[in-house]
């Protein structure tokens, strides 16, 4: 009997050990929480049509409209179907189709020069818009994620199931971290000040006469418009960690034990999260990685960067479909 006991506490303790080994990595947008779409940031009027939108996804529309007509010579409106904002022909009424991915599709550069508008216009354009079952619909505006406002309210309780079930979780996120962000540009900024002082500086003890000195102490230092800068920017910080981490108290969910690690804000997202899967493999040892993900190009450039540096370490993507196919038009 006390054999069997101690064999039964070994084996137990090897089940331990091998768990530690195994991390559970979740993104969080449409993955873990299902994300706000922009229908959730307007109004409309009797027949659907988008009015009183937020002021960024005003810009965005507004934007599209203006290079629409100058380039294309169509009149756009703007229709909520569903979980999706619609691009309508304002003449006849209709949603566009195919035919007007194509249009944007045969821009060039010679009929951005001709109107004068900015270069990267067309680019603009495409990614813009999209098409859902056949018709042109809005796609999230530059920004988007980077309002804690669009911070998921709900669960994904498909994956919510399994991040509570494990032990070892991290959610790995490509929104910005805008404190990381704000501190390596702020460094640079400093630096620049420090430059920008000293020139003053020196300026001033060159002056060869009482009154040409007093005159470059009168003058203003372009070092305080720079500190001005930095104060400005550093008020208009969200520390979107906090807010995720409040929205995960507030979802009675645990805060993951390996951490929440937001983008970088240095090279592409994708990049970033198959890099940062690798490092937090490493630095802990880890044999066996679960990643869930909304992007299947983002999972399956993760698993092909995992299979090349990190070989011997199992890799189990997941890719997580649902809540996208669950809007509808």
């Amino acid at each position: 009997m006390l054999k069997c006991c101690n064999e039964t506490k070994r084996n137990y303790n090897t089940y331990l050990q091998l768990m530690k080994k195994v991390l559970h990595i979740f993104d969080m947008d449409d993955c873990l929480l299902c994300t706000p779409t922009m229908v959730d940031f307007i109004d409309t009027d009797s027949e659907g049509y988008v009015i009183n939108p937020e002021p960024a996804l005003k810009s965005h529309m507004k934007k599209l409209e203006n290079s629409t007509f100058v380039l294309l010579r169509k009149e756009l409106k703007f229709k909520k179907s569903g979980d999706f904002i619609v691009v309508i022909n304002a003449k006849n009424r209709k949603p566009f189709g195919l035919e007007f991915i194509e249009l944007i599709e045969k821009l060039k550069r010679e009929d951005i020069k001709a109107v004068r508008l900015p270069e990267r216009t067309i680019n603009e354009m495409k990614r813009a818009v999209t098409l859902k079952d056949g018709i042109v619909v809005l796609e999230p505006f530059g920004g988007f994620y980077s309002s804690t406002s669009t911070i998921g309210r709900h669960l994904n309780s498909e994956v919510a199931v399994i991040y509570n079930s494990v032990d070892n979780k991290m959610i790995l996120t490509g929104r910005e971290d805008d404190i990381v962000k704000f501190n390596k540009w702020k460094n640079k900024k400093e630096n620049s000040v420090r430059r920008a002082d000293q020139q003053w500086q020196d300026a001033v003890d060159r002056a060869d006469s009482p009154e040409k000195k007093l005159l470059k102490l009168t003058m203003p230092k372009q070092g305080d418009s720079m500190r001005i800068q930095i104060k400005k920017r550093e008020s208009e910080l969200t520390n979107m960690k906090i807010h995720i981490a409040k929205r995960l108290k507030e979802l009675s969910l645990e805060y993951p034990n390996f951490g929440l690690m937001l983008y970088s804000g240095e090279g592409g997202i994708s990049t970033f999260k198959s890099k940062a899967i690798e490092n937090i493999v490493k630095k802990n040892g880890l044999s066996e990685v679960h990643y869930y993900e909304d992007r299947e190009d983002w999972l399956n450039a993760a698993e092909s960067y995992l299979q090349k540096v990190l070989p011997k370490v199992k890799f189990h993507g997941h890719l997580i479909a649902n809540v996208k196919n669950e809007r509808h038009l």
